[in-house]
């Protein structure tokens, strides 16, 4: 397993004659590690593109691409970042007259913590030859949204293309006030059209679910969602007459074939900004669900895809939800190796009720040789140990290294007495080949020390509940049905 330096992704070669691609990263604030994952999957599966967009969010990934990083740096640099750096707050005098406040914090952090951290380096950006990038900024002085191609970019532009109103000021740039685009649209897809493409992958990482939510915070993003999913339905709406036309000989853009639309999303919105904030979630399990999500769509790919308008970003609806993160340490191919796995319940009744396997999020690290394989198609599963008195935790999931197909497995056993004596390890074993059959390549105990229990401790979180009592009450519900032996 040698670390051997890899072409930057998703640039076309010299003399390309494949499909014109673009790559259309949305929006989706604090939570963009999650399209670090998506990219890894699709450099993976070997795509190219000719051009990248990217809106409000969607311009880190963007830059960081466009800065001449790997995915595997993209995916680093994410889970090593500091998400409270996105936060920072104006000088103290100017919270004394709250009605006259540009806005509740200002852009410095991201300016001099986030942007360096992730990567980021404008010159490197300006003077990219093989793949076209183009940043979305809300010229509000115009009302419109500008398409900005990366060889003109500068840092305000980045800055005020990731400027919430409200959260962060809007920045004038040559006599106009900019600001983030994701009122206008959080998606490019018509800059994708007028550069002739005949692929459109889009990333989204915006909710889309039929339930309408109380609080002033829901109430904001939902105003987001509603902007954002009511654009990208206009701009998939064009193209579905825009392929009419193409289909009769009148393609205005050069399209030779109707346009393919491909969108990743994932299943159930991605948790908010304060989850990242206050740890509910980490980059970690992001990069692993946006992998997962990814192969889940290329593993089923539509042979003739086009987004249908009122289905494309749909998700499901959550319930009382919980989640946990947990890293346990053992040694494969005769080196220390460390699973990830991260577990979100979206309704906690119904996972108790249909006891059915649950998806689970994973990555298997070898530190030693600084490399990091996702999983996909994982799921855990929880049922009474032989002796009845004990609950058995199963896990497994997919994951390809060095271009082989793999299977983990592994299984736990729970108790009253939580990480003690047997529940502090499980059976991890590896198969090869994409189903867990026949003999595995290797067995192996991994374990969980005293920092991974403290790990493990801190990301245990309830959500969605109406008050304390709702929190408590699922609370024992998980309890009893991880450690009783009901």
């Amino acid at each position: 397993m040698e670390n051997i330096p890899k072409p930057l992704p998703f640039r076309v070669p010299e003399g390309y004659q494949g499909p014109k691609r673009s790559l259309v990263l949305a929006g989706g604030g604090m939570r963009l590690s999650y399209q670090a994952g998506v990219l890894k999957a699709l450099e993976e599966h070997g795509l190219q593109f000719t051009h990248a967009d990217g809106t409000s969010g969607g311009i880190f990934t963007l830059a960081m691409l466009l800065s001449g990083l790997s995915t595997d740096q993209m995916c680093h640099n994410w889970r090593t970042l500091n998400s409270k750096h996105f936060v920072s707050y104006l000088p103290f005098r100017k919270y004394l007259n709250p009605l006259r406040l540009a806005a509740f914090g200002d852009a410095d952090g991201i300016r001099y913590k986030i942007l360096p951290h992730l990567g980021v380096n404008i010159e490197r950006i300006q003077a990219e030859q093989a793949l076209a990038g183009t940043f979305n900024v809300c010229n509000y002085s115009e009302k419109k949204n500008e398409a900005i191609p990366h060889q003109n970019i500068t840092l305000p532009h980045l800055l005020a293309g990731v400027s919430l109103p409200m959260f962060m000021p809007a920045l004038k740039i040559n006599h106009n006030w900019y600001i983030d685009a994701v009122w206008i649209k959080d998606a490019n897809l018509l800059e994708a059209v007028r550069r002739g493409a005949e692929e459109i992958w889009v990333v989204w990482t915006i909710g889309n679910i039929s339930e309408y939510k109380n609080g002033t915070f829901n109430q904001y993003v939902q105003m987001i969602e509603m902007s954002a999913n009511g654009a990208l339905y206009a701009e998939l709406d064009y193209i579905t007459e825009l392929n009419h036309r193409i289909s009769r000989g009148d393609s205005p853009y050069g399209q030779q074939k109707t346009i393919q639309v491909h969108l990743i999303k994932p299943a159930y919105p991605l948790p908010l900004d304060p989850d990242l904030y206050f740890n509910r979630v980490n980059a970690t399990t992001l990069i692993d669900r946006g992998y997962a999500d990814a192969k889940e769509y290329l593993l089923n790919l539509p042979p003739e895809p086009v987004a249908t308008t009122n289905l494309s970003t749909k998700m499901k609806s959550q319930g009382i939800a919980f989640s946990c993160r947990a890293k346990l340490s053992g040694k494969l191919f005769n080196q220390l190796a460390v699973l990830h796995l991260s577990l979100t319940i979206h309704d906690i009744q119904d996972y108790v009720q249909t006891n059915q396997p649950y998806q689970l999020n994973a990555s298997l690290s070898f530190p030693e040789g600084l490399r990091i394989y996702y999983g996909f198609n994982g799921e855990l599963t929880v049922q009474r140990n032989d002796t009845g008195q004990d609950k058995l935790v199963q896990f497994q999931f997919r994951a390809e290294m060095e271009g082989k197909s793999y299977v983990v497995t592994g299984s736990a056993v729970f108790n009253g007495r939580f990480l003690s004596g047997s529940g502090k390890k499980a059976e991890v074993k590896l198969y090869a080949g994409t189903s867990p059959v026949g003999r595995p390549l290797q067995t192996a105990e991994f374990n969980i020390s005293v920092a991974d229990w403290v790990y493990l401790r801190r990301s245990l979180s309830v959500y969605n509940a109406n008050g304390w009592f709702e929190r408590r009450r699922a609370k024992k519900t998980l309890k009893s049905y991880f450690f009783s032996d009901n």
